[in-house]
C-alpha cells in the first residue's frame, strides 16, 4: 500500500471516529434528558401513558445507539484489516 492510500485510510478512520464521537455525545445527552423527564414524571405522578411513551422513546433511542455502535465496529474492523495488509 502506498503512502497516499495509507493517508486516505487514516483520514477516513479519523472522520469515522469523529462521527461516532458526535453521535455518542448526542445519544448520551438525549438519554440524560429522558432520565430527567422520567424522574420528573414519577415525582409529579404523571399518567401511565406519559411514562410509557417516555420509556418507549428511551428504548428506541437505545436500539438506534446499539446499531450505530455495530456500524462503527464493522467500519473499524475493515479499516484495521486494510491498514494491517502491509
Amino acid at each position: 500500500m502506498n503512502s497516499n492510500s495509507r493517508d486516505n485510510l487514516w483520514n477516513w478512520a479519523f472522520h469515522e471516529d469523529n462521527l461516532f464521537s458526535n453521535r455518542l455525545q448526542i445519544f448520551l445527552t438525549f438519554h440524560g434528558f429522558l432520565i430527567a423527564a422520567l424522574s420528573f414524571a414519577f415525582k409529579n405522578e404523571a399518567s401511565s401513558t406519559l411514562l410509557f411513551i417516555i420509556s418507549i422513546l428511551g428504548f428506541i433511542i437505545g436500539i438506534l445507539g446499539f446499531f450505530d455502535q455495530l456500524r462503527a465496529n464493522s467500519i473499524y474492523s475493515v479499516l484495521l484489516k486494510e491498514l494491517e495488509k502491509d
